[in-house]
């Protein structure tokens, strides 16, 4: 389970955010480790990068400007906004979750059953 740090607005200092994005990419990371995919993962400059059997990647950063996660993945861009309301992060067009669209696509590249739980 993600432990997120409680916000009282909807508005984080860049100090908040850095922290709330650590231990988003440190909660990714541990349940990639915790799967039975092969699966390499790098941490390098804030930049989390997932590297598939098949070749395929899917980079994950912050832009810190905007409070948000943005995700590249060869499905597309996408871009995550943190909801103070439910502690989770959620795609600005799509609204989709953050872990359950990692899951998913991780599945996909894999070819195996990824969860990657909130």
């Amino acid at each position: 389970m993600l432990n997120i740090i409680m916000m009282t607005s909807t508005m984080m200092t860049e100090a908040q955010f850095n922290e709330l994005f650590i231990k988003t990419i440190q909660h990714i990371e541990d349940s990639i480790d915790q799967c039975d995919a092969e699966i390499d993962s790098s941490f390098e400059n804030e930049i989390l990068t997932l590297e598939f059997s098949n070749g395929k990647k899917i980079i994950i950063n912050k832009q810190t400007p905007t409070r948000q996660i943005w995700v590249a993945t060869p499905q597309g861009g996408f871009h995550y906004d943190f909801r103070v309301s439910e502690q989770r992060w959620h795609d600005n067009k799509t609204q989709n979750e953050l872990f359950a669209d990692l899951s998913r696509f991780a599945s996909f590249h894999a070819q195996i059953q990824i969860v990657i739980e909130n």
